[in-house]
């Protein structure tokens, strides 16, 4: 009876391992796998990798030889909404925002920043690898966009796309 009832699993269980086996052939021809960071042995270098890299792709000057291609298309996807010029666009990695103040809500080091001067707008990019939140970090960051008098947008990047924690906000509002 037992000798059944295995064999009655084992069969059931059978296309979902063939169907699982499937898709990682499937994911390995397209390359879904591949992972220069991984290669690199750089997959939580933050600043000097992933930063400096995304950084060097949406520079209009950039070495890839692309113009504002990439920059163009990377707007398209997260301002829809502006017709946003790229001519005199300027992309650096680890702006600083001067010292972080004692209370924690001013200050810092934006992983990138992007700044488009004939549209007045400038995109922030908190990059998070491995990092955790810092106190009022986003805060500070949105403070200050704020202050510049430029449209703005915020972005926090991570690795599994989950939010900031509200240390980081302090429940920031528009």
């Amino acid at each position: 009876m037992d000798e059944i009832k295995v064999e009655s699993f084992l069969a059931g269980v059978k296309p979902i391992v063939e169907e699982n086996e499937r898709r990682r052939k499937e994911k390995e021809k397209k390359g879904d796998f591949f992972n220069i960071f991984s290669i690199l042995k750089a997959e939580t270098d933050e600043v000097k990798t992933h930063s400096a890299f995304l950084a060097e792709l949406l520079k209009p000057n950039g070495t890839h030889g692309q113009g504002a291609l990439f920059l163009d298309n990377f707007l398209k996807m997260i301002v829809s909404d502006e017709d946003l010029i790229t001519e005199n666009a300027k992309v650096n990695i680890e702006s600083s925002i001067g010292p972080i103040s004692e209370d924690y809500k001013s200050g810092g080091r934006l992983d990138i920043l992007i700044q488009l001067p004939k549209s007045n707008y400038i995109i922030l990019i908190e990059n998070k690898i491995d990092a955790g939140d810092q106190p009022y970090q986003l805060l500070r960051y949105n403070k200050y966009a704020k202050e510049t008098k430029c449209k703005y947008k915020l972005l926090y990047l991570t690795k599994d796309g989950h939010d900031p924690s509200e240390t980081s906000t302090g429940k920031i509002e528009d």
